[in-house]
Parts: C-alpha cells; sequence; structure tokens
C-alpha cells in the first residue's frame, strides 16, 4: 500500500479536501444566539444551576449574592430572565452565612430538592410547589 494511502481506498489517499471544506462551511454558520456577546442575564449570578418545570419555566439558582442565599431567577425563553427570589432565605442553623454555593435543584416525585454547600458542609432542603 502506498506511502499515506487508507485501506479501501484503492491505493489513494483519502477525499480530505472535500471534507475540510464541509466542515469549514459548517464552521462559518453559527446560530444567532451565537453572535451575541450581551449578557443574558445582566447581573451577578455565579455558579448557576438551570432547570425546567413542567409548566415550561426556567428556573436558576445560583451561588450567595448580597444578603440571597440562593438567588433565582425565571424565564420562559432562556433570553429574557427575571429576579424571582431567595431560594432558601433562611439558614440552617449549622450554616455560616456568606458561604453558601453550588446550588443544585431537582423534582423528585412531587418534591422539588435544593442541594447546597454552605462552607464544608453540604445541606438539602425540599418544597412542594
Amino acid at each position: 500500500m502506498p506511502d499515506g494511502a487508507v485501506a479501501g481506498h484503492q491505493g489513494r489517499r483519502p477525499p480530505v479536501g472535500r471534507w475540510a471544506l464541509v466542515f469549514a462551511t459548517f464552521l462559518r454558520m453559527s446560530p444567532a444566539w451565537a453572535a451575541s456577546t450581551a449578557p443574558v442575564f445582566e447581573g451577578d449570578f455565579p455558579d448557576p444551576y438551570v432547570t425546567r418545570a413542567p409548566d415550561g419555566t426556567y428556573y436558576a439558582y445560583s451561588t450567595q449574592v448580597g444578603s440571597l442565599n440562593v438567588p433565582v431567577t425565571s424565564s420562559a425563553d432562556l433570553a429574557t430572565w427575571r429576579q424571582a427570589a431567595d431560594a432558601l432565605p433562611i439558614l440552617p442553623s449549622w450554616a455560616a452565612w456568606g458561604r453558601t454555593c453550588a446550588p443544585a435543584v431537582l423534582k423528585r416525585g412531587s418534591t422539588w430538592v435544593l442541594w447546597y454547600t454552605t462552607g464544608t458542609r453540604p445541606g438539602v432542603s425540599s418544597a412542594s410547589r
């Protein structure tokens, strides 16, 4: 087999040039959202966790910002967000204020469960809505 040939191509090199052109064309096509440089949520919202509720609303949960332990924002379209509330307005007695981070929220049956960390200890809270 000649140097650089690939089995199944009868001694010819594979048509790399055509695939490179297809790949380059694909890279030039970008969806409309990729062209935007503006942030979707104007404000401090570190370490976000996004989940979708059964009604189609998206909720994003963040590491502590200011006086909000677990800030929550909501959106119907993932482009327009509004500040909703604090998912954990009262910390457990063992938690240190100012160290709530890494939230995650999942639905288990009819209950929503919030996992979070406060300093070095993990925590779990739940709600029915």
